[in-house]
């Protein structure tokens, strides 16, 4: 098993991020002047939204939204199966005459390698 990090898409953090800075605009020009506190409080949270947002934007690593569990040996299991699968679908063709013996042998040499 081995842990995957999920964060935001960089349009997605762009977007977020935009919304961001028009939710800080309006929390220095509006609401901090009509609601005092509250209106800190409304531009604090905006600023976070908008930091959180360009840092996941603009960096290589990001911060994950979520982490998940991934197991490790199915991958190799389905990966196995997709090369059997083009094995069988190779044979085919050769079978069929669309592929010279050839042909087959250098594609069957191609997939065995990956095995």
């Amino acid at each position: 098993m081995r842990k995957v990090r999920i964060k935001p898409s960089k349009s997605t953090s762009i977007l977020a991020m935009i919304v961001g800075l028009i939710m800080t605009g309006a929390g220095i020009t509006l609401i901090i002047p009509i609601f005092g506190s509250f209106g800190v409080l409304w531009t604090l949270v905006a600023v976070g939204i908008t930091v959180y947002h360009a840092f996941n934007a603009f960096s290589s690593s990001g911060l994950a939204t979520e982490v998940i569990e991934v197991d490790d040996s199915s991958d190799s299991h389905i990966a196995q199966n997709d090369l059997a699968n083009r094995l069988e679908r190779l044979k085919s063709l050769r079978i069929d005459g669309l592929i010279t013996e050839e042909e087959y042998q250098k594609k069957r040499s191609e997939i065995v390698s990956k095995l």
